[in-house]
């Protein structure tokens, strides 16, 4: 052994110094007393001894420069550690040598763990105590739900979560689809985004859409028709978008006011859809709060069909549908900005003897077809007309009127083909009329007139 200590094996040759060191172990109880108390199992620190029999050398830390350099040796072992320094092999105790194994070490077999504390549950963690500042920043591990918490205050102690199964403070974690939750509102509580910010509407009112005003309100467009809606609340009825997805029949009957047959007109899609819409009249008399006219609007793409009884056909006068507007002002059916076929057959109509009125009004539409109706007013004192056309090309046959100012009338470029009309009871004024450059076509009979069969007027023409 001495002859080892005086010459070293190759100190760049690591195995040469493993083999050298175990060589020696055998020997080295003989001079474990020779460390003395200055080796003390309990301390960390290297102290070594310059020969086998000397305890008087004053102590220094080994310096490793890689883990390479440390031995893994059995427990009860001890070995001797060569020197770089100063060119010997030295004695150590086992426990000093795996003290400073264990800085240079990862525990747990090789997997190295990023927490300070390991703590049974929420409990033990909250009670935990003792920290200073310097703990700051460590890191504990919960182990029932293997959630992660650093600290952040020692004075109070304060834990915060960082990883884990929910959501906590400042840090965010998704670990579900959120949609399954039952509702927004849990959705919104649970990531800590507050309530949704809520804006009231305006009242609105028929032909306004609700819109965004560009400073976080809402204002109203005018837009069309049937889009009315109450403060808080947009509820387009009808022509909104909806469309007619097959052919449809609104019935009404005698009973119904003319505000709740108009509501049923203004619920139906105004786009068509290229089906058939049938306003279907029950047999009656319809005179319940019939002070206003039913109008029907925006219709288009297909076919609108205003029905009395389908069984009814040729001239008559005892249709089964009897439209009584006679207590209102504002007369009796009217189309208007209808961009459809619109058909209108065996109603009778009578009005009251208002100037401008009409029994039957189609203003601003494609193509309107009347057929064997009873058109009638009131009296024929004033200007109210059976069917007047505006701006519209419309076909008017088989027709009784009576009592009124004019019979059928053309008025502002509108062009009606009237056929095998005619009057009774009490004739019209005029029973056929063209005015403001309105064209009246005539074929078959025609509804005479007290005054003048025929009237033309600022650039009207019948013919």
């Amino acid at each position: 052994m001495s002859e080892l200590l005086k010459n070293p094996p190759n100190r760049n040759n690591q195995m040469e110094h493993l083999i050298a060191l175990w060589r020696v172990v055998a020997e080295l109880e003989k001079t474990v007393a020779a460390l003395g108390s200055s080796n003390d199992a309990n301390t960390t620190a290297i102290t070594t001894v310059a020969s086998e029999t000397s305890s008087s050398l004053s102590g220094f830390i080994m310096p490793f420069h890689s883990l390479n350099e440390i031995p893994q040796i059995d427990d009860d072992d001890e070995l001797y550690i060569y020197d770089n320094s100063n060119k010997v092999y030295c004695r150590a105790l086992l426990s000093k040598i795996k003290a400073l194994h264990a800085l240079f070490s990862i525990s747990n077999g090789g997997i190295h763990v990023i927490h300070a504390y390991e703590y049974a549950d929420e409990a033990a963690r909250i009670a935990a105590t003792g920290f200073i500042e310097t703990d700051i920043g460590r890191v504990a591990l919960q182990l029932d739900d293997n959630s992660f918490w650093i600290l952040t205050a020692y004075s109070p102690i304060t834990w915060q979560r960082i990883i884990g199964a929910h959501t906590h403070g400042e840090y965010l974690e998704k670990t579900s689809n959120l949609s399954d939750l039952s509702d927004a509102s849990t959705a919104r509580n649970n990531l800590g985004l507050g309530t949704v910010a809520t804006k009231t509407a305006p009242g609105g009112t028929s032909s306004q859409l609700l819109a965004n005003d560009g400073s976080g309100g809402f204002s109203n467009v005018t837009v069309g028709d049937n889009l009315d809606f109450t403060e808080g609340t947009l509820s387009a009825t009808a022509g909104g978008g909806a469309m007619l997805t097959e052919n449809t029949t609104v019935n009404l009957t005698s009973d119904m006011s003319a505000a709740d047959i108009q509501a049923l007109i203004d619920a139906q899609p105004k786009n068509l859809g290229g089906y058939t819409l049938i306003f279907q009249f029950g047999n009656g008399t319809y005179n319940t709060s019939m002070t206003s006219a039913l109008t029907f609007s925006y219709f288009y793409n297909g076919v609108v069909n205003i029905l009395g009884n389908t069984g009814e056909t040729g001239l008559h006068t005892n249709q089964a549908v009897y439209l009584d507007f006679s207590a209102g002002t504002s007369g009796g059916i009217v189309c208007t900005d209808c961009f459809c076929y619109v058909l209108i057959k065996n109603l009778k109509i009578k009005i009251s003897d208002t100037g401008g009125i009409r029994c039957i009004n189609a203003n601003q539409c494609t193509k309107v077809f009347v057929f064997y109706c009873c058109l009638f007013g009131a009296n024929n004192t004033a200007t109210n007309v059976g069917f007047g056309a505006d701006f519209t090309a419309a076909y008017a046959y088989s027709n009784y009127v009576s009592t009124l100012q004019v019979g059928i009338g053309t008025y502002m470029s509108a062009i009606v083909y009237s056929i095998n009309n005619d009057d009774t009871g009490t004739a019209p004024k005029y029973g056929i009329s063209a005015q403001q450059a309105g064209t009246l076509g005539k074929s078959g009979t025609q509804p005479a007139g007290t005054v003048s069969n025929e009237y033309e007027g600022t650039g009207g023409d019948v013919r």
